[in-house]
Order: structure tokens, then C-alpha cells, then sequence
């Protein structure tokens, strides 16, 4: 899962921009005016076939948008991920690697808005976690880039 923390600005709110999507269903989009934050997921994001290891783990993108403009992206893993404390991407050959000690069963790492840009302006992206490795899709890298495009001004 991706995890994005954009400001509700300009004009339509970020639930009402997803609806405006070319498949607004394959997004969930809500918000909590407690919190005054805006949380949009993709789920699942599949990774191409060619998948190495024994399973591959559920895989989502979150964003979080708090209304005062702090934005957070999250990949969301559930499964089988104890032995690697690194989510690592090829972005076009060139490598990215996110550190987190907090990866187990279900995990969520977190992603800067500038690393979320780097992944979605690349024309081939492929992860790797825990032995797991595949390339992100052209119709996931698509929700990926609708899902960045809401932190920006309309």
C-alpha cells in the first residue's frame, strides 16, 4: 500500500479528485474531519510474475494528506518479511533503498514525497523485499503517478 499526506487545497478536496479518475474504484479515498487528514489507498499493487521467492507478499500504497500540507507515503506489506530491514527499488537501473527496522508480518515503510517522485517519474521500477522481487506494472505505475498528482496543487 502506498501512504500520501497531501494539503486539501485549491479548490476540490482530494476525495472528490480521486472520483475524477479514469477508475476512481481502484482507489479508496476518505476523510476524517477529526483528524483533518485525507487517506487514499491502492490496493493491491501487484508485482509482475517474474517474482522471485516462495510468496509474495500483499502489497498496497497509502497516502496520507493532513490538511496543513504534510504528506506521507506508505508501501504496505502483509506477509512473510522478517529477515530484511530494507525496501529497495530500481528505479531505470538506478538503485533506491528505505531502511526500516520495523519490518515483520504486516509493515508499512514509509516514503518522502521526494523518493515517491523519483519512483513514480521512472519508466521501469522494480522492489525488493525480503528475497521478493518483481516490477511494479504500467497500469500500477499509472494509480502510483494519480496517487502522487494528489499532493499537487489542482
Amino acid at each position: 500500500m502506498f501512504l500520501l499526506l497531501a494539503p486539501v487545497t485549491f479548490g476540490q478536496s482530494i476525495v472528490e479528485r480521486v472520483a475524477k479518475f479514469d477508475k476512481p474504484k481502484d482507489y479508496q479515498a476518505g476523510y476524517d474531519k477529526f483528524k483533518k487528514l485525507t487517506t487514499v489507498i491502492v490496493d493491491p499493487v501487484y508485482l509482475d510474475p517474474k517474482q522471485k521467492g516462495w510468496k509474495a507478499p500483499q502489497t498496497a500504497v497509502y497516502l496520507l494528506a493532513f490538511d496543513d500540507g504534510d504528506n506521507s507515503f506508505g508501501f504496505h506489506f502483509s506477509g512473510p518479511l522478517f529477515s530484511d530491514d530494507t525496501l529497495r527499488f530500481l528505479l531505470d537501473g538506478e538503485l533506491l533503498e528505505i531502511k526500516d527496522d520495523t519490518i515483520g508480518y504486516s509493515t508499512i515503510v514509509a516514503v518522502t514525497p521526494g523518493q515517491m517522485e523519483k519512483i513514480v517519474n521512472a519508466k521501469v521500477v522494480e522492489l525488493q523485499i525480503h528475497g521478493i522481487e518483481g516490477k511494479i506494472s504500467e497500469k500500477d505505475m499509472v494509480r502510483l503517478k494519480n496517487l502522487f498528482s494528489l499532493t499537487k496543487p489542482q
